[in-house]
């Protein structure tokens, strides 16, 4: 979904760590005319991205290089990747309405009803980036599936989604409880908006998810960073009604320490503050966001 077709201000932080967004390869397509009532993708290509799956070590402000955030830069030729083979797929099923008004997520007055319902699917192995012995700690492979459902009443819209994903390693590697070789994480994300009038928009957002990256914060037990869930309340104007010039303003308030979900690109900061002696976070951080935008 374009970053201007987007109900609040910004995507959600669920989005920010298991979306894949650039990727180098090829993809094949089919379905998604006028007349079909389903469209699907397939692609194969040099690695996808693999945020939030960096294992820490021992120290809770350590961390241990783990697919290092992307399997390869955007710009890595493609024999040179650090990725044996990745794989995505997604299949969408139009159950009323039209292809076109799932192209936002907002649903105007005098629009059709409509929904339509997606799931997909991604996994790639990874190889290590130097020869010899590999640290337990490395990432050696990746699978994920989601599964979201759009809604249009024609004044109303209603999106939810939910994303699961597996990281396994090359070896077990101490926890909290023991040993682990893998990271178990999910995520969802559900949110809605009404038009009040032809100008005015009200919308409201809930997310939640777990990196399942806390058990290998051994040495600092007290630190919880691997949670997420914050819910976001807003309003949209689009002036004179129009869909070209609209101001976006909305309030966000996180339940939990911002650990591994941080992204400044969508404005919550990383709420750990460096203090070990007793595990100390800040918690209830709070986001105000407002902003104009102009399409032409």
């Amino acid at each position: 979904m374009s970053s201007s077709a987007q109900l609040a201000v910004e995507r959600s932080l669920v989005n920010d760590v298991y979306s894949t967004k650039f990727s180098q390869g090829i993809q094949i397509e089919y379905g998604g005319r006028t007349s079909d009532p389903f469209k699907a993708q397939c692609f194969y290509g040099d690695g996808l991205r693999a945020n939030a799956t960096s294992v820490p070590t021992n120290s809770a402000t350590s961390w241990a290089n783990a697919a290092g955030g992307f399997a390869g830069g955007y710009t890595t030729p493609f024999n040179g990747n650090l990725t044996n083979w990745a794989f995505a797929g997604r299949f969408e099923w139009l159950g009323a309405g039209n292809w076109k008004q799932f192209r936002d997520l907002n649903s105007f007055r005098g629009e059709e009803f409509g929904w339509m319902v997606g799931v997909g699917g991604m996994g790639q192995s990874l190889r290590p980036s130097t020869e010899g012995e590999v640290s337990d700690k490395t990432t050696k492979s990746m699978w994920g599936a989601t599964v979201d459902l759009t809604m249009d009443f024609g004044g109303a819209n209603l999106f939810m989604y939910g994303v699961y994903r597996t990281v396994n390693l090359t070896g077990d590697v101490d926890t909290r409880d023991g040993e682990s070789d893998a990271m178990h994480q999910w995520g969802a994300v559900v949110q809605g908006g009404v038009f009040v009038s032809d100008e005015i928009e009200l919308y409201a957002r809930y997310e939640v998810g777990d990196t399942d990256t806390d058990q290998f914060r051994t040495e600092e037990p007290g630190v919880e960073l691997e949670l997420d869930s914050i819910v976001t309340a807003g309003f949209n104007y689009y002036v004179s009604g129009s869909k070209d010039v609209k101001w976006t303003t909305d309030f966000g308030y996180a339940f939990t320490p911002i650990g591994d979900f941080a992204s400044s690109g969508a404005d919550w900061l990383q709420d750990f503050s460096g203090s070990t002696d007793d595990g100390f976070t800040n918690e209830g951080q709070w986001v105000f966001r407002t902003q104009l935008q102009l399409l032409f």
